[in-house]
């Protein structure tokens, strides 16, 4: 089978390692009206990515919305979970065992139709507060995807996996930002079975939004 690489997808929302793990891996932390998050605190992530494949014929495009769920905290490690609003088609024969991300086409390069079928991978991911070229980022470890779709040589498939990065800021509203950096020292390139090292490329179109769960305020510090 012929493969096509396309980028995995990150966002920024999140569940517990242990409060020692979360002081060694950052000064930076995660707080809950104000307060640093002692235990975890359940909570979600909504945002809107578009993945591009720099390497394939035509540069494919995929832009991408989910609900990623989790808990924030302790401290400013957490991990990913579950991801919530996908949707599977009808016309998968394991469609009860598989969760696919809803997905469009922004630039189809290759591939055909206008079904994409993103299936994350490995859950949960872990990710952490920390700090690159001066600025305060989640890094989300273990993102992988399994994208699939259609071409004149049949089915294509890719599988990119790595460490997704983003800026994350305070809003005004009680909740937390998230946002793609340009600076690649801040937000790498992901590898790609078929691409190969630093082929994918994903950007936020609009900020990544997190939350607590319970209404109480979520800020970083």
């Amino acid at each position: 089978m012929r493969k096509l690489k396309i980028v995995g997808l990150a966002l920024f929302a999140l569940v517990a390692f242990s409060a020692v793990a979360a002081a060694s891996a950052s000064a930076h932390t995660w707080e809950e009206d104000g307060s640093e998050i002692l235990t975890a605190k359940e909570g979600t992530t909504e945002g809107l990515i578009l993945l591009e494949d720099m390497g394939a014929p035509g540069k494919p495009d995929l832009l991408c919305s989910g609900k990623f769920t989790g808990t924030f905290g302790p401290g400013g490690s957490t991990m990913i979970t579950m991801i919530e609003d996908l949707e599977v088609p009808a016309n998968l024969e394991d469609a009860n065992t598989l969760s696919w991300l809803k997905c469009e086409f922004t630039a189809k390069g290759l591939c055909e139709g206008t079904l994409v079928l993103v299936m994350p991978q490995g859950l949960p991911w872990k990710d952490k507060l920390n700090v690159r070229v001066g600025k305060l980022v989640d890094e989300i470890e273990g993102v992988s995807y399994t994208v699939l779709c259609e071409t004149f040589l049949g089915t294509t498939e890719d599988t990119c996996s790595g460490t997704s990065v983003g800026e994350v800021k305070n809003g005004t509203s009680g909740e937390v930002l998230g946002e793609t950096s340009e600076n690649e020292e801040i937000t790498p390139a992901v590898n790609c079975t078929l691409g190969g090292e630093k082929q994918g490329l994903q950007a936020t179109i609009t900020p990544a939004l997190s939350k607590l769960t319970n209404g109480l305020s979520l800020s970083v510090s």
